[in-house]
């Protein structure tokens, strides 16, 4: 996905095995962050695991320290599913954990140009 641009209202889905990660509710300050499901990562709080290829909406981007050249981006996801939770996600994890959805215009081009009607 990093040769993609996105932007705010875009479709992106979950690229990882189901239960490869998870929406965790913090018990202190309710906030709601996307983690990954790997050894040595222990956040208390409940947890909504995501499935594979399920469907997310971008709802922000908030640059954090954009003071310095070593800033962070924080991207607000909806979930499309389950009542539409709504958590924050680094730059590199949504690189890493997401993929962006191509429209059905695109899907139609490359059908067309692969049997040969273009």
């Amino acid at each position: 996905m990093k040769n993609k641009e996105v932007k705010k209202g875009d479709m992106i889905y979950y690229k990882g095995i189901s239960g490869g990660a998870y929406i965790i509710v913090c018990d202190r300050s309710k906030k709601s962050f996307f983690a990954p499901n790997k050894k040595g990562i222990n956040v208390k709080g409940e947890k909504f695991p995501l499935l594979k290829y399920e469907k997310f909406s971008i709802v922000s981007f908030d640059i954090v320290g954009k003071e310095t050249k070593d800033y962070n981006v924080n991207i607000s996801l909806t979930r499309l599913i389950a009542g539409g939770q709504t958590f924050i996600i680094s730059q590199d994890s949504l690189y890493n954990y997401f993929a962006v959805e191509e429209s059905r215009f695109h899907w139609k081009l490359k059908l067309e140009t692969f049997c040969g009607l273009h």
